[in-house]
């Protein structure tokens, strides 16, 4: 497990590069408006074949006239992972955060990977313990790292994604009380998931 920290000096005053997001965020937000159609994230990558190699960069999604301006508001900057679809073996993930809200995250709650595939079944649905949001101060960004088992995965469309469930075990399957993140293109409001972007395994023989 592998943490990278950056503090800023003065936790209460918006940083340059979170400003930046937020502005880059709103313009793609105007445009997915007026294009009538959703906007994944921008900077995506998947490459391999033997081994896939995922990587993608996200901005701060607007802030919507109904969230709270005192409350926490978790960015996800960056996401990269790398496994071998064809054989069980060991994924590594790494996950960018930034805290661009004012207060940590008040509850303490596990993430998750999942992966699935494009008619709904789940293929991989792992805790990642590393990941603690309430450590992320305001004005703070941390990357975690975390190495887990993966399966091996049949030719096909996946989609990975990060849970974020309740804290409260009666809660834990109800979408609506799953956390969401600050960054466009990245949640999936119907499904309660953080949508980190897809990946293709083809057949071995192609």
């Amino acid at each position: 497990m592998v943490r990278h920290v950056l503090t800023m000096k003065n936790d209460t005053k918006p940083i340059e590069g979170t400003l930046f997001s937020m502005r880059i965020g709103l313009v793609l937000a105007l445009l997915a408006i007026i294009s009538g159609r959703p906007l994944s994230a921008t900077g995506c990558s998947t490459v391999g074949k033997q081994r896939i190699t995922f990587q993608c960069n996200y901005v701060a999604a607007p802030r919507s006239a109904s969230e709270a301006l005192t409350g926490a508001r978790i960015v996800l900057n960056r996401a990269l992972l790398s496994f071998n679809p064809s054989d069980e073996s060991h994924l590594a993930i790494s996950l960018t955060f930034t805290n661009a809200g004012r207060i940590r995250v008040s509850d303490r709650r596990k993430v998750y990977l999942a992966i699935d595939d494009d008619a709904g079944a789940n293929y991989l649905r792992r805790e990642l313990p590393s990941v603690d949001l309430n450590e992320i101060a305001p004005g703070q960004r941390i990357t975690f790292s975390e190495r887990l088992l993966s399966p091996a995965f049949r030719p096909g469309h996946y989609r990975i994604s990060v849970w974020v469930p309740s804290a409260q075990s009666e809660l834990k399957f109800d979408p609506t009380r799953n956390f969401l993140f600050s960054s466009t293109g990245v949640t999936d409001l119907s499904a309660g998931l953080n949508t980190l972007g897809t990946f293709t395994v083809l057949s071995r023989d192609r």
